[in-house]
């Protein structure tokens, strides 16, 4: 028997507790620390109040730092229950993207408005396809060598959700869908061959989705090739933010010091933020956030090592995969090592969507945490005791 099966109950407690302080430190650090760079990334960029953007991105924080907080004070159980109401609100979110109800920001439909308030359906269904994924695993755990039970409802779900991205036109949300649905399978623990058959039916996804884009393929082949003389400015946006982490050197230029962000970054506030990050303030500085993720992925890490059933043990696990792997791919964007995809970096991009919708992921793992130590689902406790074995 492992050292963690053997552990008792209030000591599993004792230990969760611990790292989900560790997780609320870090994550309300990082959305500080964010807010502080959209002010500093935006300033130059809007025409009216230089605090426009930070107040609208700190509302964001607010009401996401509010779900966070109300949904760890949730059963495990009942936010179970609350998958497939996620799931349906959030594909009825999606379709109504691409009907007239769908605002259109910068040539891409991809937002809902509710009066001056807009936010991305896309967002939420990274969230809500964790959720459900979790309680589709957990509920078909004993299933899942069959086909039939795997395709339906959790290859249509998380397809239609893909699906309906991909019509937005947005291969990076996309992308991290097809993540997370390979991600629960893997942790779920099914068989390699059927892991494979989905890596393979997600690669030609992607590939057609690239193919049909004549857009997509002219960044990927301006990236592949460096043509960034072209006349065309395609790989503008990626050299000007490795000229910004270049120009940061060892300790940066200083704080509001940015030079990329005046207009040499467009948007610099979105997705190429981690550039101001390294010019601002330096290695040191970009080590710096970097070393808080590594904190918080370890703490989400723990948790889910001893939670309590398959549901919980997916969702923080996936979460984590999530959040570390949609900022990990960010920064790599930023350092010219993958295309442009716009995926945001986690807690610190300018986007109320993304970062309400990851904060309330957090909240669910507090909850998780909450229910550590309690009796433990006997046929997770069967598996963990066989793999220690």
């Amino acid at each position: 028997m492992s050292r963690q099966a053997a552990a008792s109950p209030a000591r599993i407690s004792r230990a969760s507790r611990h790292d989900a302080q560790i997780i609320i430190g870090m994550t309300l650090l990082l959305t500080v620390m964010g807010l502080v760079m959209v002010l500093s990334a935006s300033g130059v960029s809007t025409r009216s109040s230089p605090y426009r953007l930070l107040t609208t991105q700190a509302v964001a924080a607010g009401l996401g730092v509010a779900a966070m907080l109300v949904l760890s004070r949730f059963p495990v159980r009942v936010l179970r229950k609350l998958s497939w109401p996620a799931f349906l609100l959030t594909l009825v979110l999606l379709v109504l993207v691409l009907t007239p109800l769908g605002v259109e920001v910068n040539g891409a439909r991809r937002w809902l408005g509710l009066g001056p308030v807009t936010f991305q359906p896309s967002e939420l269904a990274k969230f809500t396809s964790v959720l459900w994924s979790a309680h589709i695993v957990d509920a078909k755990r004993r299933l899942l060598h069959d086909w039939k039970h795997l395709a339906i409802p959790y290859l249509l779900g998380n397809g239609l959700f893909i699906a309906l991205v991909l019509l937005e036109e947005d291969l990076g949300t996309a992308a991290v869908l097809m993540l997370i649905t390979l991600a629960t399978l893997f942790i779920a623990g099914v068989e390699l061959r059927k892991l494979l058959v989905v890596l393979g039916g997600v690669s030609v996804v992607v590939i057609i989705a690239a193919l049909i884009s004549p857009n997509r393929m002219v960044r990927l082949m301006s990236w592949a090739n460096r043509a960034c003389d072209d006349g065309m400015d395609l790989c503008h946006q990626n050299l000007q933010g490795q000229y910004a982490l270049a120009s940061g050197g060892l300790w940066g230029v200083g704080m509001g010091q940015s030079r990329q962000k005046w207009h040499w970054i467009p948007e610099a506030h979105t997705d190429f933020i981690f550039a101001v990050i390294g010019e601002e303030m330096g290695l040191i500085g970009s080590l710096f956030f970097l070393l808080i993720f590594a904190f918080l992925a370890v703490s989400i890490h723990r948790i889910a090592q001893r939670s309590t059933s398959v549901f919980a043990r997916c969702f923080c696990t996936v979460t984590l995969i999530w959040l570390i792997a949609q900022a990990v791919l960010n920064i790599a964007m930023v350092a010219g090592l993958v295309p442009v995809t716009g995926v945001p970096l986690t807690f610190i991009s300018f986007g109320g969507s993304s970062l309400a919708t990851s904060l309330a992921a957090i909240g669910v793992m507090l909850a998780v945490a909450r229910d550590n130590g309690r009796q433990p689902d006997p046929q997770l406790q069967v598996s963990k005791e066989t793999g220690a074995a």
